[in-house]
């Protein structure tokens, strides 16, 4: 079953608003707590975007809800570029743009349970 370009364009969304959520999140504890080198950010980030299509693939393929609350809960983590030594302006406007890529991911992770070509919601997880 091919998908049709709807859905490969809210699918292709829900991705790149993901591993853009993801790669701030890494940032911010990075930042705050770990010090990684450019390195180890790198392998930070090739494993959100591996999570991310991972979580894209349960979503849409298996019709399973689990990302979408997994997504609920690293809500609280987008307040966190406020804690950052950087200006004011600059905090909340991270923080801004990181809850408007949040939301399109979160709202997306629904559409694409329903859109499922294998029916909706699965009973799994």
């Amino acid at each position: 079953m091919k998908p049709d370009t709807k859905t490969l364009y809210q699918l292709s969304l829900y991705f790149i608003s993901s591993v853009i959520t993801l790669t701030f999140f890494l940032a911010v504890v990075d930042n705050l707590w770990l010090s990684l080198e450019w390195w180890g950010m790198q392998i930070g980030i090739f494993a959100l975007s591996l999570y991310s299509f991972l979580t894209l693939r349960q979503l849409y393929t298996h019709g399973r809800t689990w990302p979408r609350r997994a997504l609920l809960f690293a809500f609280p983590l987008s307040f966190s570029h406020v804690l950052l030594d950087v200006p004011i302006p600059y905090a909340v406007g991270l923080c801004a743009f990181n809850l408007l890529f949040w939301y399109v991911a979160f709202r997306l992770s629904n559409r694409l349970v329903k859109l499922s070509p294998y029916g909706g919601p699965s009973g799994y997880l």
